[in-house]
């Protein structure tokens, strides 16, 4: 009686949920310029996420049999009419896109992206209306080799399909993001049904603004990530580790933190974690010498100058970071200090990892999750990291996170006025205390749980 009571609210969350969303993608995607009016924007993208919850809610305590067709076509009409309505947005809430569009311009006049910069002077016959929009004119590539062949080749195709149009190149220029995404959504459904877990949860990753927003509207390609990182788990859930490993190895190609994860796959599950599984290790190896080779000139200033400055995301430079304050503080505001600080403490995570108890996807979220808490940089679109694993190991706090995360777009304004992007103010904690509230509340319930069941087996024992 109680679950026939339950249905149909699960109904109507979703209903209500749907409903919500559409009206919200509707507004934002008609309002042109989203970074011009920051309040106004966040306040419509934390509604959306209001109204994500609710859905989310509706689906997380259904069984596998609840789910009807014309609630899947719902799932469906909500999940794609927002990213149609992004897809031509030109990006406002950051510059990504831009940088992605300059880096496959230069390597395809022949320039080494790793050794030039978008202020070179040597570069100027590139340089178009978009140029101020290029982030970072003074910073080389920071990206891997596998991403900056995909933007070259991306590029291409762009200048192809819209020679001397450059909106709608930008456009194109999407692509593999959006590729990301819709694979990020199918693998997970693949990951969802060996695990035999409802397949509605892809709504998890399907409903959040933050996907159709900073994939379909920014065009960030963390989409990417997120896939091959779900391609990886589901390799490895079906015992082909040497192909998780490849596909682990892939992602660290394009930001290199996939590659920390590589001693957890490599060990996860044996009886002797000092005896791994060498084939997730060494698959991946023929790829890195392949998106290295044309690169290859740039090699000593990958390993020195590039990679110190790429380090500066995980540790040294503070936007909307959490836990790295502490850090922070530690190194008496020493950036160096901090860097190396925080750098040693990802590198402890990743061993701890590798001996923490748990199902794999359990123990890849609370890396990642870990590592953004320490990273001195976090950006709303660095959460799809760890989206599509709460569809498969829940957490309130992670869903905190992601809901609360569009107010790191409140230093906006800040950032269009003076071009630093300040996120690291005490407003951050207007994300991070909720986060932190709704992971300790968990704790407490799980330790008052244990403690019960721990209290009725003494009485039952003294009983008998």
């Amino acid at each position: 009686m109680a679950k026939e009571k339950l249905m149909p609210l699960c109904h109507l969350q979703l209903a209500l949920g749907g409903t919500g969303l559409l009206v919200a993608a509707a507004v934002l995607g008609c309002a042109g310029d989203l970074g011009s009016r920051a309040g106004r924007s966040v306040g419509l993208l934390l509604l959306a996420s209001l109204f994500y919850l609710i859905g989310v809610h509706g689906i997380l305590p259904k069984g596998t049999k609840s789910i009807r067709h014309l609630e899947w076509v719902w799932i469906a009409t909500v999940a794609l009419a927002p990213r149609v309505l992004f897809i031509t947005q030109m990006p406002s809430l950051s510059e990504d896109l831009y940088r992605y569009r300059w880096e496959g311009q230069v390597q395809d006049a022949g320039r080494n992206p790793y050794l030039t910069t978008p202020g070179d002077p040597t570069l100027v016959s590139l340089r178009d209306e978009t140029y101020p929009q290029v982030s970072g004119p003074a910073i080389r590539a920071v990206y891997g080799p596998l991403w900056e062949q995909v933007q070259l080749w991306t590029y291409r195709l762009a200048r192809w399909a819209a020679p001397g149009l450059i909106p709608r190149q930008l456009v194109w220029m999407k692509l593999p993001c959006l590729l990301g995404d819709l694979a990020a959504m199918g693998v997970l459904l693949l990951l969802l049904k060996a695990r035999r877990l409802p397949l509605e949860r892809v709504l998890v990753w399907a409903w959040c603004p933050l996907t159709w927003v900073e994939f379909w509207g920014q065009g960030h390609m963390d989409s990417c990530l997120a896939a091959l990182l779900l391609a990886a788990l589901l390799a490895a859930r079906r015992e082909r580790w040497a192909l998780s490993g490849l596909l682990l190895t892939a992602g660290g190609l394009m930001k290199y933190w996939p590659f920390l994860l590589l001693p957890l796959f490599a060990t996860y599950g044996l009886p002797n974690r000092w005896r791994p599984r060498w084939r997730v290790l060494l698959a991946g190896l023929p790829l890195v010498f392949l998106c290295f080779w044309p690169y290859r000139a740039a090699l000593p200033d990958l390993l020195g100058r590039n990679a110190s400055f790429a380090t500066g995301y995980l540790g040294g430079w503070r936007n909307n970071d959490s836990l790295f304050g502490v850090i922070w503080w530690l190194s008496g505001h020493d950036g160096m200090i901090a860097k190396r600080l925080s750098m040693a403490l990802i590198g402890a995570l990743a061993i701890l990892a590798v001996w923490r108890r748990g199902t794999l996807e359990r123990v890849t979220l609370e890396f990642v999750a870990a590592l953004l808490l320490v990273a001195a940089n976090v950006h709303p679109w660095y959460l799809s990291w760890m989206l599509p694993l709460l569809a498969i190991e829940p957490s309130a706090a992670g869903f905190v996170w992601v809901a609360l995360m569009p107010l790191a777009y409140i230093v906006l304004a800040e950032y269009r006025a003076t071009g630093v992007w300040n996120g690291s103010t005490p407003r951050r904690w207007w994300i991070y205390l909720p986060v932190f509230t709704a992971w300790a509340c968990r704790r407490i319930g799980v330790l008052a749980s244990n403690g019960g069941m721990r209290w009725n087996r003494t009485s039952e024992s003294s009983v008998g």
